[in-house]
């Protein structure tokens, strides 16, 4: 992937940038970055694990960067000791003109890596204007170098700091406070009163500081059961069937069926007709209509919406991935601690915290008044019931369901979440419960003969 800016910079170059040391020729030229085996023979790569280290005489990259600790000779007892002399020529040499990639050993190979990748693509630099047509409210206090993109909206009293980048369609409620250097990517809702710190990127379609769901149930009083005194009261409407009788004055019946004879082998069937006003019934479920006014109708279970007068607060550094919702707290705050990262797709409820430099991976989602600590992972699909803490340094498995407190430093898996451990034994044992069953009934029936 070669440089957007036509950037060329020497193996000495990069090394210097990196902290590195080259094993090769300093005075080669790289211009750009790739993955392993897509590098061109112009392009750096890295490999940071033994399975690209094995491999290094595969790529094509004319360089690669290597754990500082990499040992030529470990790797060439892998693959022949003809490669191996090669290599140490090439190395006491000091150059690289018999071994086929040159090399830069530094720390973190895989960090150091897309630190060169963002000198050859550095990200475009907005132009720090104000675009016609956007709209901002009264009081609006705005930092130096500031951007704001088309169809921006903007309320009262916000706060933005220095170079805050604010992209195309985003909505900010009142009260909000934007700290320096941040990134609001397009279409981004950010509600009122939310507090955001500096260096922070949300990305598009995001929403924060939504209400939280949050209800209160009215629950009225059980239906009686009048049933035994032929009384049906129905409640939602008020509406009373009048009492039935078993003597049915309407419809006489004798014990010699003058009016009606029936016999035990001659059941003559009473017509039926659209007029059934006079023909009371016992037991028989009436339709009530229903008309468009339902006010006067009182209702079970009633869910009544919480007003949500908190707010949420994202501290610095923190990047919220697309499509994630934050709900304000009910009251008090909601809050995403330092340094915190979201993939897409996160729900975060009403009074969740989440502690300093944890890992929220896509389409987790966390319930009401959670306390999440620093360190944390928590892997794809996860779900966090309400009310709990997963202490610091924890780990929640991907699509683990967490129904209870996780302690610090433990790793959770399954439904319900349990010891990482025991899961596995669990997950093994899962498909061969069909055969268990059998085999258990056949043991029960031989018992039992």
């Amino acid at each position: 992937m070669k440089s957007n800016n036509n950037l060329k910079l020497t193996l000495k170059e990069i090394a210097q940038k990196i902290d590195g040391k080259v094993i090769g020729d300093e005075t080669l030229e790289v211009h750009g970055v790739s993955s392993f085996y897509d590098a061109g023979s112009d392009e750096i790569t890295f490999a940071s694990d033994g399975k690209f280290l094995k491999a290094l005489n595969k790529t094509k990259a004319c360089a690669v960067i290597v754990p500082e600790d990499f040992e030529y000779e470990t790797y060439y007892q892998e693959v022949g000791n003809q490669e191996e002399a090669i290599c140490e020529t090439a190395q006491e040499s000091g150059t690289n003109s018999s071994f086929a990639v040159s090399l830069i050993k530094t720390r973190n190979p895989k960090r150091k890596f897309f630190r060169i990748l963002a000198f050859f693509h550095p990200a475009k630099r907005p132009d720090r204007t104000i675009a016609q047509g956007s709209v901002t409210g009264s009081n609006f206090v705005q930092g130096c170098d500031i951007t704001i993109g088309h169809h921006v909206t903007i309320g009262d009293n916000v706060k933005v700091g220095e170079r805050v980048h604010i992209m195309h369609g985003v909505y900010i409620g009142d009260d909000v406070v934007i700290g320096s250097d941040s990134i609001i990517k397009p279409n981004v809702t950010i509600m009122d009163r939310t507090r955001i710190g500096s260096r922070v990127i949300i990305h598009s379609g995001t929403v924060i500081g939504s209400d939280g769901f949050g209800f209160t149930q009215e629950v009225m009083e059980d239906i009686p059961d009048k049933s035994t005194e032929g009384d049906i009261s129905h409640q939602e409407s008020g509406t009373k069937i009048t009492s039935h009788t078993a003597n049915h004055d309407k419809i006489s019946h004798t014990a010699d069926h003058d009016k009606n004879p029936h016999t035990a082998v001659n059941h003559e069937k009473i017509p039926h007709t659209g007029n059934h006003a006079n023909i009371p019934r016992t037991g028989v479920h009436e339709k009530i209509p229903h008309t468009g006014n339902h006010a006067n109708i009182p209702r079970t279970g009633v869910h009544e919406k919480i007003p949500h007068a908190g707010f949420v607060q994202i501290d610095d550094d923190v990047e919220i991935g697309a499509c994630n919702t934050i709900d304000r707290g009910t009251f008090g705050r909601t809050w995403i601690g330092k340094g915190v990262k979201t993939d897409n797709l996160v729900h975060i409820a009403h009074n969740v915290t989440i502690g300093e430099h944890s890992l929220i991976v896509a389409q987790v989602g966390i319930a009401g008044s959670s306390i999440i600590g620093k360190r944390v992972i928590l892997a794809g699909k996860a779900g966090v019931s309400g009310h709990l803490t997963v202490g610091d340094g924890a780990i929640v498995g991907p699509g683990a369901g967490v129904l209870s407190d996780v302690k610090p430093g433990d790793i959770v898996s399954g439904i319900p979440g349990m010891p990482h451990k025991v899961w596995l034994k669990v997950a093994s044992i899962l498909p061969t419960l069909p055969e268990i069953r059998k085999r258990l009934f056949s043991l029960e029936r031989n018992r039992d003969k």
